[in-house]
């Protein structure tokens, strides 16, 4: 098997991974649980979900320049950002969103985010992203960070989880093995 790959199919098939990840450790999560905050830990899912959403927007879709003319605004949590930034102190508050509100924006940023890896081209990583967010020097750089950081939260996700006694099947590591599988040249 042949398992290189230009720079941009590489970041969409992290993105594609990391999101299919993301959504196997929150979509079968009850509602009682989505809002708990663990003694110590101060954070929850709902609040975790709405950050990570919050980062593909300003780490891709801000940093690709095309946030305007994808119509972001149709994500609900850009009525509530300041709800879900880094120091926040809005986990409470973060209700204010519902589980399904956050999961649809979840699959939206996706949407979005896939829609510019479908129209971009691999020379289009070396220009410098825009917006004031992103802390990196090239596109290519923020796309990456951006991967990175929703992995990192997912960490914490996975913590929740164990903390709350929160049980998985699991099915979603298929859904891991059909991108590996599509991604892959024979």
């Amino acid at each position: 098997m042949n398992y290189l790959m230009d720079r941009l199919n590489l970041f969409k098939y992290q993105f594609q991974t990391t999101h299919t990840t993301t959504m196997g450790m929150v979509e079968d999560v009850d509602d009682v649980f989505w809002y708990s905050v663990p003694d110590g830990l101060n954070t929850n899912i709902a609040w975790l979900v709405g950050h990570i959403i919050l980062g593909r927007y300003e780490h891709m879709l801000v940093a690709s320049g095309l946030h305007k003319e994808l119509h972001v605004e149709k994500l609900s949590i850009m009525k509530n950002s300041e709800l879900f930034e880094t120091g926040s102190k809005a986990l409470m508050r973060a209700e204010s969103l519902s589980k399904q509100d956050l999961l649809e924006d979840l699959v939206l940023s996706y949407d979005l985010v896939m829609s510019i890896f479908n129209s971009a081209n691999d020379s289009s990583l070396d220009e410098l992203p825009f917006g004031e967010f992103s802390m990196a020097e090239t596109k290519g750089a923020s796309f990456s960070w951006a991967v990175q950081h929703e992995m990192w939260h997912v960490g914490q996700i996975s913590l929740l989880r164990k903390v709350l006694e929160i049980s998985s099947d699991f099915k979603w590591v298929k859904r891991l093995n059909e991108i590996w599988r599509i991604n892959t040249v024979k």
